[in-house]
């Protein structure tokens, strides 16, 4: 690891890595292209087997604001992403998966819109153009429900969460401090059983306002499946079934799934200083969704979003 003079930056990107070598190289040349470029980079390198050290090593040596640490085992994925925020000096934060891409005018874009958005904003995003294989497929907007989202009340805005959340709002840029409760950051204040996104901006939303720019910023690196689902969630319609056998084990996945997630958005309800009437209704609306949710997936279709669907095929 090379010595570091910078100490004092505006922003942190947190990079965890595992076997990224294939796409790592894309990743660090788009981040290090930003016009924005006051900002730290730290890699973790959840014990790679492939040849990311390498790589990281080389651009750790070319560029002062890039720090490598590799782990000496794998921490699995949440602890990993845990980890790279624990490291982070910025006002902002941000975490970077090491198979996306970012639009160099990413970083300025989301710093400009802070400084236009009152004081409240706590993170603000981008839509997001889904590629596979590198390939950009046909671009859907996930983020229309946040470009004015801007509820005063805390309860309002979890409650508007949960009814809005999307995958890809985790890669928004965040105030770092609305990332931490009482010292502790978000992902180590309660346990976590499942890998979904929501535990994490229930307590974020409730801090402040999240915004998403109308605009594509970000290119994020997925499979087919993923893709084809995020896609039936904002759009709607059939979503294609994968034959008898991918249908009955999809059940008991997909139950699994929503009963995990459910524990974790309680606990993260939980987290929350609201009166307990406020607090068991959220929970009581997460129920409700998460329900809803699982009985869709198992219907493989869900009514038709014709706005989404029209601006889809119009792109």
């Amino acid at each position: 690891m090379t010595e570091h003079k910078q100490s004092v930056v505006k922003a942190s990107i947190g990079m965890p890595v595992y076997n990224g070598g294939r796409y790592v190289q894309r990743a660090l040349d788009s981040l290090l292209a930003q016009t924005f470029r006051d900002f730290e980079l730290i890699i973790s390198d959840n014990a790679s087997t492939d040849d990311t050290k390498e790589i990281c090593e080389e651009y750790e040596r070319t560029d002062p604001r890039i720090r490598y640490i590799r782990q000496n085992k794998n921490l699995g994925p949440i602890r990993n992403f845990d980890f790279v925020l624990n490291q982070a000096k910025g006002e902002y934060f941000m975490w970077a998966a090491h198979d996306d891409m970012w639009d160099s005018r990413f970083l300025d874009m989301m710093m400009k819109e802070f400084e236009k958005s009152k004081q409240s904003t706590v993170a603000i995003g981008c839509e997001a153009q889904y590629t596979v294989g590198m390939i950009e497929k046909s671009f859907f907007r996930e983020g229309a429900v946040f470009y004015d989202a801007l509820l005063e009340s805390g309860v309002e805005r979890v409650s508007y969460m949960l009814s809005h959340a999307y995958g890809n709002l985790f890669y928004s840029l965040y105030k770092r401090r609305s990332l931490f409760l009482d010292g502790i950051s978000i992902l180590s204040a309660t346990p976590r059983i499942s890998l979904n996104e929501l535990p994490l901006f229930i307590p974020v939303a409730f801090q402040g306002s999240w915004k998403i720019i109308p605009e594509v910023l970000f290119y994020k690196e997925t499979t087919p499946p993923t893709y084809t689902q995020a896609r039936w969630e904002i759009v709607g319609g059939w979503l294609p079934f994968g034959g008898i056998r991918h249908f009955v084990s999809g059940i008991f996945y997909g139950l699994k799934y929503h009963v995990l997630t459910l524990i974790d958005v309680y606990r993260a309800i939980d987290m929350l200083n609201v009166p307990l009437s406020a607090r068991m209704k959220l929970q009581l609306q997460s129920l409700s969704g998460l329900l809803g949710h699982f009985i869709l997936c198992l219907l493989h279709y869900k009514k038709k979003n014709i706005a989404s669907y029209t601006r889809l095929n119009d792109e």
